[in-house]
């Protein structure tokens, strides 16, 4: 129930029954209000010493009768209706609920804007792994007649998985030199001193040999000429085969 707004007889009829002795809470229940309303009253229409001197009466007898407790009175805190308008008052500028959408929403906005990055953007960094390339050198190739005594006594050579001789052009061996245009596309087997160095160059479809007299080099002249292999290659050297 809302409390009645008191009259001045109201009050005038609530101090004299705190004169008689009524407590707080009665009163406050006979008028509707609260018991702060009764003490706030009170002490506006009583002098400083009456009021003084009634309190002590009220605590002499409460505490003579021992079994009642002495009445606790609250300080009444007055709290403004309206807090935005005291703010405002004061000289505190206060943003209004609509303002206030309007800013969080051009922030959440501006966020996206500047969060929202481009994938292409994005740096990734890619570790680089170590490559053997051939050595290309700008001298002139040179080229030697075969003979079996510049060879080792054995060799390793590759061939593929049916064990036929798998040569190549003279053009992928760039690390020899220059060579001419004419003689680029000539066949030339790829020797190897160690089989730990053929085993480097073994593709999928290959399988390394070993040679254990390289004098049947120099016997299958013939065969390998007719089969179009006319170089040998050993260890960077290039020897050419000859009918």
């Amino acid at each position: 129930m809302a409390p009645s707004r008191l009259n001045d007889s109201h009050k005038q009829e609530i101090v004299e029954r705190y004169r008689a002795g009524d407590t707080s809470a009665q009163i406050a229940a006979a008028y509707g209000c609260s018991t702060n309303t009764v003490s706030r009253t009170v002490r506006s229409l009583l002098s400083p010493e009456e009021y003084a001197e009634l309190k002590a009466q009220r605590s002499a007898k409460s505490s003579g009768l021992g079994s009642s407790v002495p009445e606790i009175e609250t300080a009444e805190v007055s709290r403004p209706e309206n807090p935005q308008t005291s703010l405002e008052d004061s000289g505190i500028e206060v943003p209004s609920s609509k303002e206030e959408g309007e800013d969080f929403g051009s922030a959440d906005l501006n966020d996206n804007e500047t969060f929202n990055t481009d994938d292409e953007n994005v740096f990734h960094e890619i570790a680089v792994l170590p490559v053997d390339l051939p050595q290309v050198t700008t001298q002139q190739v040179i080229c030697r007649p075969f003979a079996s005594e510049l060879l080792p006594d054995s060799v390793y050579m590759l061939v593929d998985k049916t064990v036929e001789l798998d040569p190549r052009p003279l053009s992928e061996f760039p690390e020899l030199g220059l060579c001419d245009p004419s003689e680029q596309q000539r066949q030339a087997l790829c020797l190897y001193a160690s089989p730990r160095a053929a085993k480097r160059q073994c593709g999928r479809n290959q399988r390394v040999i070993k040679v254990p007299d390289t004098q049947v080099f120099e016997q299958t002249t013939s065969y390998l000429l007719a089969r179009g292999i006319t170089h040998l290659v050993v260890e960077g050297s290039l020897f050419a085969l000859k009918s």
